[in-house]
């Protein structure tokens, strides 16, 4: 089943990607530090998003495209996230949460594999579900580009903004090195319509693409 042997190179595979450099001290000036600081990402309080979702890992020649549908509850916090191949073919349904993972669905052919769930999960709190950064845990500045930093489940993360919009996000380690870059986003909410989640040595890349949004009632 070609669903199958996806799913068991994208655990063997795990999601780790590429590392940066250490953060110096540093302080924003009043208004970048304002204006950093009440970035808070596009509202996504019962937020239903449709994605396009295409799984590349060139040293394994596969190339796979899935789709799935994400709805977030009344609070942002948390997702109900069902994955489709071909013809609508459901292949799994969970709730995702920062803390916790409710498995709803597995298609039996993928239900064999262990903690499945948990390497989902783990791929949308990165995406979707991360802790804003906050000034005070680090700050630096090159040209345009500015970075902030925090600590999330005991992971130094790195957040890139290019004149005050969130364009990467990096895990810096210890155990853990990905990167997410939102390289186009949707004029109205400011929903990123493009997401390059990749690893440190290209081993594998995940492209999604966002192909409807729209709210639900809460």
């Amino acid at each position: 089943m070609k669903w199958l042997v996806t799913a068991v190179l994208l655990v063997n595979l795990g999601c780790a990607g590429m590392a940066n450099q250490q953060p110096r001290s540093e302080l924003p000036n009043p208004h970048l530090a304002a204006t950093l600081s009440q970035y808070r990402g596009p509202a996504r309080n019962g937020l239903l998003l449709r994605h396009s979702v295409r799984l590349r890992i060139p040293g394994r020649s596969l190339d796979q495209t899935f789709s799935g549908i994400m709805r977030f509850d009344h609070n942002g916090q948390s997702v109900r996230l069902v994955g489709m191949a071909g013809f609508g073919m459901k292949i799994f349904d969970l709730s995702i949460s920062q803390e916790t993972v409710e498995t709803h669905f597995i298609s039996p052919g993928l239900n064999r594999i262990n903690n499945l769930s948990e390497h989902i999960a783990f791929c949308v709190r990165r995406i979707w579900l991360a802790p804003q950064p906050e000034i005070g845990n680090g700050f630096r500045r090159i040209e345009d580009t500015a970075y902030m930093y925090g600590i999330h489940d005991g992971q130094h993360v790195e957040h890139e903004y290019l004149k005050e919009t969130l364009t990467a996000t990096r895990s810096l380690g210890p155990d853990e090195y990905w990167e997410i870059h939102y390289s186009e986003r949707m004029a109205d909410t400011q929903e990123p319509s493009r997401i390059i989640f990749k690893d440190s040595h290209g081993r594998y890349s995940l492209d999604v693409r966002l192909i409807e949004q729209r709210m639900t009632s809460s």
